[in-house]
């Protein structure tokens, strides 16, 4: 895969934080240790899944979160999944994301306060700033930790792969039947990257960023920026939206997933958190299990370390 069609075109990130209000972040406030969390839109409610690592569980804070509806426990963690529907300052959320070109990157928590990390061009830059100062107000106890630039895509996972172990997952298919966006840029500039906005908020369609060579002239599309070949789009049915909403109902997070079409095939390649590796592959075997004139792949299946990323 080429990175470099990718690194440093959503140049900019922002990072904000807004005050928990359910009864775990009352328990974690005291707490400085970061704890990953994801984000999930479902039957109109918006929740957050946190994972703690058990190994950081003191005996106290176990006795106080086990009482939680949602808690479950895997091999190296526990987790709870809270409604923050009615938390003050999550509309944010919504509001960013709708903004050309702006996906929700990394997210944690650390004490009572929730970590929000937004990738964005710069050219949208006054779109954002405009929307933060809007909320900006006590009421809604939101604060802008930083703005910076990005990180390329490698580095990126790789630090976050130091304290959320994670596994790379690709598959492909020979280039299926469809239309819409996604399927006319694949087959009409198959040298495009596209990353699929893993972490979208919405039940009704996926934001599509597509990485170009070239200068792409197909309808339905909105351009980002023209200078730099980035193109939006979205993409409201097909196997993707399918796959997406079953894997967001099944609570299983993805960092990141991007497509691109190789000699014919369409390779797809995730990111999950290591302890969620298993029960991406088992959604996916059922999803293809209907589709061998497709001739479905499983290509790599990796822990992510210096080497993986030469054999993409």
């Amino acid at each position: 895969m080429n990175f470099e069609i990718i690194d440093h075109k959503i140049d900019r990130r922002c990072l904000i934080s807004i005050q928990g209000e359910d009864e775990i972040f009352e328990m974690m406030k005291d707490n400085v240790q970061k704890y990953n969390v994801f984000l999930y839109k479902f039957e109109g409610k918006l929740f957050l899944q946190v994972y703690i690592e058990k190994k950081s569980f003191t005996p106290r804070f176990f006795s106080m979160i086990k009482l939680i509806s949602t808690f479950r426990e895997t091999d190296n963690y526990y987790s709870v999944m809270v409604d923050i529907t009615e938390n003050r300052g999550v509309g944010i959320i919504k509001e960013l994301l709708s903004i050309r070109s702006i996906t929700l990157g990394e997210t944690y928590v650390i004490g009572n306060r929730i970590y929000l990390t937004f990738r964005y061009h710069h050219d949208y830059s006054i779109q954002l700033t405009t929307e933060l100062i809007k909320w900006m107000d006590n009421e809604h106890r939101l604060r802008i930790e930083n703005v910076r630039h990005s990180r390329t895509f490698i580095d990126g996972m790789s630090m976050l792969n130091r304290t959320l172990p994670l596994k790379i997952i690709q598959t492909s298919t020979l280039m299926p039947d469809g239309h819409g966006p996604l399927y006319d840029i694949a087959r009409k500039y198959p040298d495009t990257v596209t990353e699929v906005d893993v972490r979208s908020m919405s039940i009704m369609s996926i934001k599509c960023i597509s990485y170009a060579t070239k200068k792409i002239m197909i309808p339905r599309i909105d351009i980002i920026s023209e200078e730099n070949c980035i193109y939006e789009t979205i993409e409201l049915s097909g196997s993707l939206m399918d796959r997406v909403l079953k894997l967001n109902e099944l609570r299983i997070p993805r960092l990141a997933t991007i497509l691109e079409l190789r000699n014919g095939r369409l390779f797809n390649t995730t990111i999950v958190p290591a302890e969620n590796a298993d029960e991406y592959i088992t959604i996916y075997s059922k999803f293809m299990k209907n589709s061998s004139q497709y001739d479905p792949r499983i290509d790599l299946y990796s822990n992510i370390n210096e080497n993986v990323w030469s054999m993409l």
